[in-house]
């Protein structure tokens, strides 16, 4: 019975240790500014934005890209903000390409997968080529909409192949960052944001 209390208190006593570590080195956001974090995700996510392209990490990486890139905002922050978020989101719904950015999604997608397999068959050798393969198709994909700010595609693709350069380098995972693609996308989507409330 000591034994099984004594494995249980060590136990117990790790897990905080453990939760105190991690609240120490994750960033966060005040619990009241739930508000906004749902509103950018929203921004970050919408089908009439790049940046819902970009946004192809899982959902929590977003969320601790929202932490990382906002911990330092207050409660009164957060409320002040919101507004500004929500009208972009509807500003972007409005645009005149922003029925075809779907359609530009798709196509960018297709391209992607395209040089991906040709990449995991062996024709392209490195995440870098597959990203170079792409890009153009990609570029392609939002010109043809009339999409306006191709500046931003541009960056995109330029970060996109720096991380593949890094994959390449083994200083990531033989996976995409996914947190590197959550946070260009909160860059595009604040970018993006800007340009369509000053119109």
């Amino acid at each position: 019975m000591q034994s099984r209390r004594k494995t249980f208190l060590t136990a117990l006593i790790v897990g905080l240790v453990g939760a105190t570590v991690a609240m120490v080195t994750t960033p966060a956001i005040p619990e009241s500014c739930h508000a906004f974090r749902e509103a950018l995700k929203q921004q970050v996510l919408s089908e009439s934005g790049l940046a819902g392209l970009v946004a192809s990490a899982p959902e929590r990486r977003l969320d601790q890209a929202i932490a990382e890139r906002y911990a330092a905002m207050t409660a009164d922050q957060c409320s002040a903000a919101t507004p500004g978020i929500t009208k972009a989101v509807e500003a972007l719904g409005k645009t005149p390409w922003a029925a075809r950015m779907p359609k530009a999604a798709e196509e960018a997608n297709s391209v992607n997968t395209q040089c991906r397999d040709r990449r995991v068959s062996g024709e392209l050798k490195s995440h870098a080529e597959s990203a170079e393969c792409s890009n153009p198709g990609i570029t392609k994909a939002y010109a043809g909409i009339g999409y306006p700010y191709m500046d931003l595609v541009a960056m995109f693709e330029a970060r996109r192949l720096e991380m593949a350069k890094e994959v390449d380098k083994s200083m990531l995972a033989d996976t995409e960052d996914t947190m590197g693609f959550a946070r260009i996308a909160l860059e595009i989507a604040a970018q993006e944001a800007e340009r369509v409330t000053k119109k």
